[in-house]
């Protein structure tokens, strides 16, 4: 089995992390608020572009992400990208 290339923040996600930075849901902002400035101990990255996914919060230190979607994604669409995104 090779070894899989992992690209972060490729520029073809961008835009799209900018503007999910911008368009913050409920959950999403009480998270940050408790995740932003190092307060766990860790630096948490907002909107972080990995491959072709963007992750809600990412810490690059222990490789830990979080996904806060909540009801926003609700169509079929959505959930099956969530589940490959998940499971990647």
């Amino acid at each position: 089995m090779g070894y899989m290339t992992i690209l972060y923040n490729i520029s073809k996600t961008k835009k799209l992390r900018q503007v999910l930075r911008k368009q913050d849901i409920a959950c999403e902002k009480i998270l940050w608020s408790r995740l932003k400035g190092n307060q766990q101990g860790f630096k948490f990255r907002r909107q972080f572009g990995v491959s072709k996914y963007v992750i809600d919060f990412y810490c690059p230190k222990i490789k830990f992400a979080i996904e806060a979607d909540g009801a926003t994604h609700s169509t079929a669409e959505e959930i099956k990208h969530d589940r490959e995104k998940t499971a990647f």
